[in-house]
């Protein structure tokens, strides 16, 4: 939905948006901001080799078939010192390890590909050019709504009427 596009550009970033799918860009471009779509493979079709300072990647990474070539896409894209900044479902989380087979992270498939570890990710980054600064957790809301999700996974579902989510709850 571009929320956090919004925080980049109040910080003065120049922003423009890409998502796999054209649907989901109506919402970001309602808000003023440049958007296309695109996979991690053409990416070089719509910004040029060291032209980039920042690339999100927010729940991204576990969805694309080769995370090799989307990493090292966008470490050519980046300019010298700029950033990527990787969300991704970890298979070494404490959630994965207390919620087991009922965490969305696995849950997900066939539309999570791949669920690295933390260690699996250093590697693929390191290994396409990267250095790696910091690694955090995602924000607490974030892994909240993935704990319930993992618990309740009906809650995630939208055509749900709601007298039918009353009647589960109850």
């Amino acid at each position: 939905r571009g929320l956090r596009l919004l925080g980049f550009r109040e910080r003065g970033f120049r922003i423009t948006a890409m998502d796999f799918a054209e649907e989901y860009l109506s919402t970001v471009k309602e808000m003023g901001f440049p958007a296309f779509a695109s996979d991690f493979e053409h990416l070089q079709e719509h910004a040029e080799p060291n032209s980039v300072d920042v690339i999100t990647a927010f729940h991204v990474f576990e969805h694309v078939p080769n995370l090799d070539l989307s990493a090292k896409t966008s470490f050519e894209i980046l300019r010298p010192g700029g950033w990527l900044v990787v969300i991704v479902p970890l298979a070494d989380s404490i959630q994965a390890k207390y919620l087991e087979k009922r965490w969305i992270g696995f849950t997900e498939a066939p539309r999570h590909l791949t669920v690295p570890s933390q260690q699996g990710m250093r590697v693929l980054l390191e290994r396409n050019g990267f250095q790696i600064a910091r690694e955090l957790p995602d924000a607490l809301m974030s892994n909240s709504g993935m704990w319930a999700l993992s618990l309740f996974p009906w809650l995630a579902y939208t055509h749900r009427k709601p007298s039918k989510v009353r009647q589960l709850l109850t």
